[in-house]
């Protein structure tokens, strides 16, 4: 490295840390080296060290990425050894010949015998492992029963996942603590699933619902406070028909809906003790949150409070989409408040052409049914074009209201004759 000393911030690099673009491509490329196995943890960790200017400075930002990237080469040595491991038990039964000469007879010993039993039982792959560890991790879904034919996708070439690792140190504990947590889950979200469905001291709550806490999605209300008052069992089951293509049967859109601060509160509190059965530590959290909510919905006018509830849900929906962010960090919430809060909100707004037209499409049937009721004037002519189902007025007499035309009316005539729709 020059002297020149650190060059502006990058923007993959958050504010503090002030690290060069030519450090963070050296480290890259040390981290990528490390993986290929062209040198072993120890050196790769002397020369990260000596990348960066300040890694040696206590509690500075040079020590804090350098922390980051060692954190990449422990995880980088863990899923080496842990395909080692596997690559050991996948070759086991076509080893090469042993130092003693028997690798010929143990391969014959281990032959399919005549009657087809005895070396099946050795053969099998749930022999000797936990069930629903690692025969579930290698077979989530239908689309990924090639996995294991692909190649892994190089972590230190995505600069989303670098960054991920220079920022956690950033990070507060409790978000650090929900990312490690999803990415665990992420590797088998129906195992974990399982898990819970199986512990001993859950809530009753939808599996779509645990599955969104599961993947760090946002939970659904409507869909919670329709289980809560539900007689019925939630059955649901996927069918592959295409590559990556699954339908789901037995899946239905919620009966009620979230619409007043009682069904809000009602739902929340089964979502809140979903959520924290999950994450523990996210219960300040969410408790503050439900304070937020509930004094918006407090001091607001009740015909308000279908705005709070468009808001909570745009909030959680914001949330679940980020991992710098948390419920409880209700000061960064303003702008939302005034768009769908204000009357000028641009989200308020957008609502209501929605009922504009709505009261457009009752007034004009108001007003079809009007004219349906006048007499046509080319029928009482004798001369309209259209039948009687067809025409947008009635086919009556404009004298007496009956089912002829004015000529054939015996009533005596009157001024009303000639008023009539056209």
């Amino acid at each position: 490295m020059s002297g020149d000393g650190p060059g502006p911030s990058t923007p993959n690099v958050p504010p503090g840390l002030n690290l060069d673009t030519r450090v963070i491509e050296e480290c890259s490329a040390l981290v990528q080296q490390f993986r290929d196995r062209k040198f072993d943890k120890t050196i790769a960790v002397a020369r990260i060290m000596g990348a960066i200017p300040t890694a040696f400075v206590e509690g500075g930002p040079g020590q804090q990425a350098a922390r980051s990237y060692i954190g990449m080469l422990d995880q980088i040595e863990k899923e080496l050894v842990a395909a080692a491991s596997r690559g050991n038990r996948g070759g086991h039964h076509s080893r090469s010949p042993s130092p003693d000469g028997g690798g010929g007879r143990r391969s014959r010993s281990r032959s399919p015998s005549p009657n087809g039993r005895g070396d099946r039982r050795a053969r099998s792959p749930d022999r000797g492992r936990r069930p629903g560890i690692r025969e579930r991790s290698r077979s989530v879904s239908p689309a990924d029963e090639s996995g294991s034919k692909r190649q892994r996708v190089n972590d230190s070439l995505l600069p989303w996942v670098i960054e991920g690792f220079i920022i956690e140190p950033t990070l507060s504990p409790e978000l650090a603590k929900t990312r490690r947590m999803l990415l665990e889950f992420a590797k088998d979200p129906k195992y974990v699933l399982g898990t819970i469905r199986n512990s001993t001291n859950h809530v009753a709550f939808p599996d779509s619902e645990w599955l969104a806490i599961i993947k760090g999605d946002a939970v659904d209300l409507n869909k919670v406070i329709t289980n809560q008052f539900s007689v019925s069992h939630e059955r649901h089951r996927t069918e592959a028909i295409g590559d990556g293509v699954q339908i789901l049967f037995g899946s239905s859109t919620p009966t009620k809906t979230v619409s007043t601060h009682a069904d809000w509160l009602t739902a929340w509190s089964k979502a809140a003790d979903a959520t924290t059965f999950v994450f523990p530590h996210r219960r300040l959290e969410l408790e503050a949150y439900r304070r937020y909510i509930t004094d918006l919905f407090v001091s607001s006018a009740e015909h308000v409070h279908e705005r709070v509830i468009l808001l909570d849900r745009k909030l959680c929906n914001e949330v679940a989409g980020r991992r710098d962010l948390l419920l409880s960090d209700c000061g960064q919430f303003s702008h939302w408040e005034r768009s769908f809060l204000n009357d000028n909100g641009a989200a308020y707004l957008e609502s209501k052409p929605k009922t504009k037209e709505v009261s457009k499409g009752v007034s004009a049937g108001s007003s079809g049914e009007k004219k349906k009721s006048e007499p046509c004037r080319r029928f009482n002519d004798e001369r309209c074009p259209s039948n009687k189902s067809t025409c947008r007025f009635a086919h009556i007499c404009s004298r007496c209201r009956r089912n002829h035309p004015v000529s054939k009316c015996d009533r005596p005539s009157a001024v009303s004759d000639t008023f009539g729709a056209a």
